[in-house]
């Protein structure tokens, strides 16, 4: 059946097609043969494809790509009969779909693997059992009750001010994580209007956020805050009132219906009942208040200047529109940012952004600037941590050693 058949089927038994459906969120897979198996998750269901099929097709799981917040596109690196490495693609027919209400009895939908867990209270303290992880690299519990290295937990992104020590290095990387942590700004705010547009990047998870992107996913116990910065903040909820799981995080608090986060600088953050950012109040007082349209977000300062952003489903800029400024991202088959091109005035000019040759790599290691300059590097060890970061030329060279008893020098 040609590719485009599916999208008219599915536009009558997708989530967006039903007002319930009576049960928490699963994933199903979808072939040229119909609907499959249900999964545990996206990338279980495009596991299913790894192999040597019958024609001697090798197909290797590379991760996969939102084409629509309910639903993924596989990717996959293919290995020809004779041998050939053809490169990652969308090799083989195979999406994924969520359907479902939400998730309920307690339960939590966990934005970093896209289903419904029963959250860990002790998430971000060390698992018992280590398993043999190295002292530098410690496995920390994570809110699905599951270990993952510290190199690789959510908690870890996003920009760490420095308290007694210096926990940054370079352009900018965490010390103790090894997270390689990026800013770009497309948009400066000024005196007239208070909107700003900025991007962050995160070599932990490899997507580049905006400043407008921060998410609650909220249960009857548990919630999860992503803020702009993609670093994940974790709250105990008890009889409609949070309390956070670490010190120093800032405070979620609820009043009719509307959840609010303060942060640590008295910049407030509010979100709808579907945890969408709704408003966001500066430390200054000026407020911006978001619009959430079908294939869009307004917004819109308070003297009524109003800017319009797209977004995938990751949170992840696709176009932003002012008056006199147009910004487009252009994505790849791993929905890593690859180019900026930035029209302002009727002069055009772009960023080019480079990666790892691994395979699925996300791990950013370049940015070309708009004059064709590579003008940043960064390199990693073979555990993802960030272990260099120069400028052109190799100016302002910084390298980081993560010692075996858990420092870093």
């Amino acid at each position: 059946m040609p590719r485009y058949l599916f999208f008219t089927l599915l536009l009558t038994c997708s989530p967006s097609g039903f007002a319930a459906y009576g049960y928490d969120y699963l994933w199903e897979i979808l072939t040229p043969a119909g609907w499959g198996a249900v999964v545990a998750s996206p990338a279980a269901g495009c596991h299913l494809a790894d192999g040597t099929n019958k024609y001697g097709q090798t197909f290797i799981y590379r991760g996969y790509r939102f084409f629509r917040p309910d639903a993924v596109e596989c990717i996959h690196t293919y290995i020809t009969p004779e041998g050939v490495n053809r490169g990652e693609g969308a090799w083989v027919s195979l999406w994924v779909y969520r359907f479902g209400d939400g998730c309920t009895g307690g339960t939590i939908y966990n934005p970093a693997t896209h289903i419904c867990v029963t959250p860990e209270p002790a998430v971000g303290s060390l698992c018992q059992d280590q398993g043999g992880a190295p002292a530098n690299n410690p496995l920390l519990k994570q809110v699905d009750g599951s270990c993952k290295p510290l190199s690789q937990s959510p908690s870890q992104k996003g920009f760490e001010p420095a308290q007694s020590c210096n926990v940054n290095v370079g352009n900018p990387i965490s010390v103790d994580s090894g997270n390689k942590f990026q800013v770009e700004t497309d948009l400066s705010g000024n005196h007239d209007s208070p909107i700003e547009l900025k991007r962050f990047y995160n070599s932990i998870d490899g997507l580049w956020r905006h400043s407008f992107s921060a998410s609650l996913s909220a249960g009857t116990k548990f919630a999860i805050l992503t803020l702009p910065d993609g670093k994940e903040i974790y709250f105990q909820v008890t009889d409609g009132e949070a309390q956070v799981t670490r010190s120093g995080a800032g405070s979620l608090t609820r009043s009719n219906g509307i959840w609010e986060y303060t942060a640590l600088d008295n910049r407030r953050f509010g979100f709808d009942g579907q945890g969408r950012l709704s408003y966001l109040v500066l430390p200054t007082g000026r407020q911006i208040k978001l619009s959430h349209k079908e294939s869009s977000i307004i917004l819109e300062d308070e003297t009524g200047r109003s800017v319009e952003l797209v977004e995938d489903s990751q949170h992840q800029p696709i176009a932003i529109k002012s008056n006199d400024l147009t910004v487009s991202y252009t994505y790849d088959n791993l929905s890593r940012l690859v180019k900026t091109i930035r029209l302002l005035n009727g002069q055009s000019s772009e960023r080019h952004y480079h990666y790892s040759t691994a395979p699925a790599s996300r791990l950013l290691t370049g940015i070309t600037d708009e004059r064709g300059i590579r003008y940043a590097t960064w390199t990693y060890d073979d555990q993802g941590r960030a272990i260099s970061s120069e400028h052109a030329g190799g100016a302002e060279k910084v390298t980081v050693a993560y010692n075996a008893d858990g420092s870093s020098t």
